[in-house]
């Protein structure tokens, strides 16, 4: 038995054109890996990533990149318009210089959740529309893949809070919810 514990810190810029990510991992309370990285978006250019921890390093991102905060944001608004479905490319710097096209399936809207989930009980929340979605993640440019390198499903409202969120990596899933939320 060993005790992981990934430690994260991600900064995205309110326009979606800038990101720092700062992540640690300890295994058994012991530092093993580290990694600083900060990414720039310039529209109708190839973006541009440069890890500094665990070495130095810099990279391109494809054209139509986009950070996690701005894909959410155009995710939703595809489920405002109703679309099912939603395709993009995201850089999140999660694993190094991957970049992913994501393919989103996006429920019809609802009106508050079931009883259990926190963002049901919360006043503000209450009547606010939600959206199941469902993604694939394939690493780009092997776009032509079958199948997706890992997926996620979530409930989205309409504020950008999130709940109900599996990430299945084929050989294992990890699932986590809501507790709390403070408004």
């Amino acid at each position: 038995t060993q005790l992981t514990d990934t430690q994260l810190a991600a900064w995205e810029s309110g326009p979606g054109d800038e990101m720092q990510i700062s992540q640690k991992q300890f295994v058994d309370q012991s530092l093993q890996d580290e990694v600083n990285l900060s990414a720039k978006l310039t529209a109708g250019k190839e973006g541009a990533s440069r890890i500094t921890k665990p070495s130095e390093k810099t990279f391109v991102l494809p054209l139509e990149t986009q950070f996690p905060l701005a894909q959410q944001k155009q995710l939703l608004k595809s489920a405002t318009e109703k679309k099912q479905r939603h395709v993009s490319l995201l850089y999140d710097g999660s694993d190094a210089e991957k970049v992913f096209q994501v393919v989103s399936l996006i429920g019809e809207a609802k009106l508050g959740r079931v009883a259990g989930t926190p963002a049901a009980n919360v006043a503000e929340m209450k009547n606010m529309p939600s959206w199941s979605v469902s993604a694939g993640y394939y690493e780009v440019p092997d776009t032509k893949a079958d199948i997706p390198n890992y997926q996620t499903s979530f409930v989205v409202f309409e504020n950008g809070v999130t709940s109900e969120v599996a990430f299945d990596y084929g050989t294992y899933v990890l699932r986590g919810k809501l507790t709390k939320l403070d408004m």
